[in-house]
């Protein structure tokens, strides 16, 4: 079985993670709970047979302090990815309202790069952010900007605390257990 592109150039961006750095491979293979051996398969572009799992990926990130893995399947999947300082200190409707903000930005100046919207529409969608960086300038100014404020783009997908998640996927495995098909992930919060 032939090996895609981007198997190989994520199976080269783990080699990069685990070898470029100070952290030897046991001892990132013990904090991740594999073999050493198993590291090493997982980090070699000519073996298809093992996989990174998706559960290791912000550990492996964390403890080698390279993020080019999680940069890279942000822009595979047409995402910005910008690293925050802090920012497990600020509550995560703060952290979505802001990256929405910069999507919203990004997204339109991109639309008007490819064509698929007019100048117009483009300078509007930037004089919306920039009136709505105007209001985080004056929040910051006022010593304010930790209050969580409510985003202005009620079509964004739901966000959810961690606690949220945590339930909503215990509550999915008691559903599964008993044959329940009930969706707990309807209708978080906007």
């Amino acid at each position: 079985m032939d090996q895609s592109t981007e198997e190989i150039v994520l199976k080269a961006l783990i080699h990069k993670t685990i070898h470029d750095t100070d952290l030897t491979i046991k001892t990132i293979a013990k904090k991740l709970g594999c073999g050493p051996s198993f590291l090493y398969r997982i980090a070699n572009p000519t073996d298809p047979g093992a996989e990174l799992r998706a559960e290791w990926i912000v550990p492996l990130c964390e403890m080698t302090q390279d993020f080019s893995l999680i940069r890279h399947l942000a822009f595979r999947l047409n995402f910005m990815c910008v690293r925050l300082p802090g920012s497990r200190e600020m509550k995560h409707m703060e952290v979505a309202t802001h990256q929405a903000l910069l999507a919203k930005y990004v997204n339109g100046l991109h639309q008007y790069m490819s064509g698929d919207i007019e100048q117009e529409k483009c300078l509007a969608l930037v004089e919306e952010a920039l009136i709505e960086l105007a209001d985080v300038r004056e929040m910051v100014r006022a010593g304010t900007v930790k209050e969580t404020r409510e985003p202005k783009n009620q079509g964004a997908e739901p966000t959810y605390t961690g606690e949220q998640l945590i339930g909503m996927v215990k509550s999915l495995q008691k559903s599964h257990q008993e044959g329940a098909g009930a969706n707990p992930f309807e209708g978080g919060e906007k």
